[in-house]
Formats: structure tokens, C-alpha cells, sequence
């Protein structure tokens, strides 16, 4: 028999519930009670799929949430999160001690565990605190609000179903392995204003095939790509001045790395089990000392270029580590043409459908791609007559280097 429920109850703070077929509304007028904002019982709670809530809420009802409610789909879009200083919300201390939740926050291990598949976050959201939704595997995709400042250590770890994110520009602060176990993330847009790539924070991310690190990072933390054994290109900007230890180990993929003049420490490991690198791309004048009894890099030296600054051949031939590239080192310049073929080749350039025509080469070579800062955006095994899409890249003005057994050749392309 199909049956209509219909509830309404008039609470002393005028709070409402409404339960329509599978998805409830509830208006929490009064933060921390939304469980006096309805008259459901317990089994009429363990039905809900989905979850609607209005109002004023704090960490005791998030508590609510989570223990007493059954629901596939949250929409807090309607919701404000007031600050809350007590023992009764998500932390759980076991010594029953004092926890302050900051307002406009999902507060820690709010949605841990949950076999959540969407949610709508309030406007005025701020920060999501750590495991805020660990493990919450069937997660397929999020949408942060513009207002996000800060995502929280761990807040996404093990959700194996998300598969792309986007992080807002408000985002300064994102905490250690906050999406590390993220199995079937492919695709992340942007990473807002971050300064730093935290410890871990891609861990096993299998399916990532690219990133672009933003200016504003400097630092690339411990592990931070660790196991990303899809990702095939990442851009490194001028700004980052160290690389974590094992922060692209396993990164079996990856073709190309860059060292930004300004780097001052690789650590250990760092680029181990890496063996697809081909090119290296060091930008230091002086180069950086590496102890030789340290593994840094896991790649086939016979076949591996390390790209230095024009005139410093001679300094990475003796220097520890950099050495084992003696085989191949060549110097560039942001304007240099070093190939003996430079004019049997040329490049044809269609601003209105961004192809590149590559004309007069002989045999293979590979193009590489960068911005004026040195980094990184891209390469491609070519062949003679190639047309080559460039219409990913943004305006601006890039260094093209193409690279055969016959040289080098650069140019700099001007993409409006």
C-alpha cells in the first residue's frame, strides 16, 4: 500500500520538518536542535535519502547528522554554521573535554564514513575541517563555494569515487593528505591560491594525469604525488623553491620535470621510480648540490637529457648527482637556436584554430613546451609535417623546443 506522510509539527521555535516520500526538510531555528525539529521517529529517520537542512546549525546538529539520519544526498545550501564550544559535537574527545567549532565550517569527521553521492554546501562556507568526508567512497564529484578558504588534513582521504575537483581562488590553506586515496581522481582545474603543495596531498591518486601548480606554491611537500603512476605531465612554476622527499616517486608516467632557478633543496628520493623522465629541465645556474650517495632521481641516464642554462656544461658535468647525465647535457637559452637544421625547419603557428604546423624535420624528435618562467606545459614525440594542437594553452607567450638527433632548435611562440 502506498502511503502519504504528511508531517507538520509547531515547535516552540516555530521550527518545521517536512517528510515528502523519501527527502526531508528540516528548519533548525535555534542552533543544536534540529533533533526538536521534528517528530520523526528513529526508523522514520533511518529512511530518509534525502536530506534537506535550513536555518541555524552548529556542530551538535552535524553530530545529529551523522549518527541518527540515513540519507544518500545533503543539500546545506539554505543553512548557516554558527560557532560551537562544548562536548556534544563531531570530535568526540574521550576524555569529554571542551572542543570549539569554528563558525562556517564543516566541522572534523562530520561526514566520515557516509555513503554520501552529492551535497550542496551553505554559501558562506569557510573551511571543511579534517576527515570532514574520509572515506566517503561513493562521493563522485564536489562544487566548493567561491567563499572556501581552507580544506582541512585528510578532509577527502579515501574518497575512491571522486573523480574531478576544482579548488577555489579564496583558497589559501589545503591540510596533508587531503585528497590522498582519491583512486579515480583524473581531473583538478585549479588549486586555488595555495602556497604550498602539503605532504602527501595526491597520495595514490592512480588516475591523475596532469596538474598545474599554481605561482603562488613554493614549496611541493613529502609524498605529495606519490604513486600518481597516470600522471604524465605536471608544470612546475618558477616560484616552487623545494620538492619534498618522494614528493613524485612512482610517478611511472611522467616524462618531463623542471627545476626552477630559484630551488634551493630536492629531497630524497624525490623523483624516484620515475624511469619514463626523458628530460630534465634545470633552470639553476649553480647547481644544486645533491649528495651522490642520496637516490634523487630514478631515470635511464642513457637516454635521459638534463636542459641547463647556457654556459654551465662544464659545472653540472663534475657536480655530485647532476653528473650521471654527462651523457647527454644540453644548455638553452630562452631564444637560442642550437640545431644545425634551424632553417630546413619550419613552424607555422594558426591563431584562430591553435594548431602548429611543423614543417622540414627529419625523423623523430620531441617538442616541449614553456612558459617564460620555465615551466613546464607540455610535450609530444613529432614527426615531419605534424600539426600539433596547442588550443589548451592560455594567451601568453611560450618557448617551443624541438629536439632530434641532429640538435636542438628553440622558438618562442606568442599565443594572443
Amino acid at each position: 500500500m502506498k502511503q502519504t506522510l504528511i508531517i507538520l509539527c509547531v515547535l516552540v521555535m516555530s521550527s518545521l520538518a517536512t517528510l515528502s516520500g523519501i527527502t526531508l526538510t528540516v528548519n533548525v531555528v535555534t542552533p543544536g536542535t534540529i533533533n526538536e525539529s521534528h517528530n520523526l521517529t528513529y526508523e522514520q529517520m533511518r529512511s530518509v535519502t534525502k536530506l534537506v537542512v535550513t536555518g541555524k546549525i552548529n556542530a551538535v546538529d552535524f553530530y545529529m547528522i551523522q549518527n541518527y539520519f540515513a540519507y544518500k544526498e545533503i543539500d546545506l545550501s539554505g543553512a548557516a554554521i554558527y560557532a560551537y564550544t562544548g562536548d556534544a559535537g563531531t570530535h568526540l574527545p574521550f576524555d569529554g573535554s571542551i572542543v570549539s567549532y569554528p563558525a562556517n565550517t564543516i566541522p572534523e569527521n562530520a561526514f566520515k564514513n557516509r555513503s554520501l553521492t552529492s551535497i550542496a554546501f551553505p554559501s558562506t562556507l569557510a573551511a571543511i575541517d579534517k576527515f570532514a568526508f574520509h572515506n566517503c567512497q561513493q562521493l563522485p564529484s564536489i562544487t566548493f563555494p567561491s567563499s572556501l578558504v581552507s580544506i582541512g588534513e585528510s578532509a577527502f582521504l579515501s574518497c575512491y569515487g571522486l573523480t574531478s575537483i576544482s579548488i577555489p581562488e579564496n583558497v589559501t590553506s589545503v591540510g596533508e593528505s587531503a585528497f590522498a586515496g582519491c583512486w579515480e581522481l583524473a581531473t583538478v582545474t585549479s588549486l586555488g591560491s595555495i602556497t604550498a603543495i602539503p605532504n602527501s596531498m595526491f597520495n595514490a591518486c592512480m588516475k591523475l594525469t596532469s596538474i598545474t601548480i599554481p605561482l603562488s606554491v613554493t614549496t611541493i611537500g613529502d609524498a605529495a604525488f606519490v604513486g600518481c603512476s597516470s600522471l604524465a605531465s605536471v608544470n612546475i612554476p618558477a616560484s616552487v623553491t623545494s620538492f619534498g622527499s618522494s614528493a613524485f616517486s612512482n610517478c611511472s608516467a611522467l616524462t618531463s620535470i623542471s627545476i626552477p632557478a630559484n630551488t634551493t633543496f630536492i629531497g630524497n628520493g624525490a623523483f624516484d621510480n620515475c624511469m619514463a623522465i626523458t628530460s630534465v629541465y634545470c633552470y639553476r645556474t649553480v647547481p644544486l648540490f645533491l649528495n651522490e650517495n642520496i637516490p634523487y632521481f630514478s631515470v635511464d641516464y642513457t637516454k635521459c637529457t638534463l636542459y641547463v642554462p647556457i654556459g654551465t656544461t662544464d659545472a653540472y658535468l663534475v657536480a655530485q648527482t647532476w653528473t650521471r647525465f654527462y651523457r647527454h647535457i644540453v644548455e638553452i637559452t630562452p631564444t637560442a637556436v642550437n640545431s644545425p637544421n634551424a632553417n630546413n625547419v619550419s613552424l607555422h603557428f594558426n591563431s584562430a584554430t591553435g594548431d602548429l604546423q611543423i614543417n622540414g624535420l627529419k625523423g623523430k624528435a620531441s617538442l616541449s613546451v614553456h612558459d617564460l618562467n620555465g615551466r613546464f606545459m607540455f610535450t609530444k614525440e613529432i614527426r615531419e609535417n605534424e600539426t600539433v594542437s596547442l588550443s589548451t594553452l592560455a594567451n601568453g607567450i611560450y618557448v617551443l623546443s624541438i629536439t632530434s638527433k641532429v640538435g636542438k632548435l628553440e622558438r618562442k611562440l606568442i599565443k594572443a
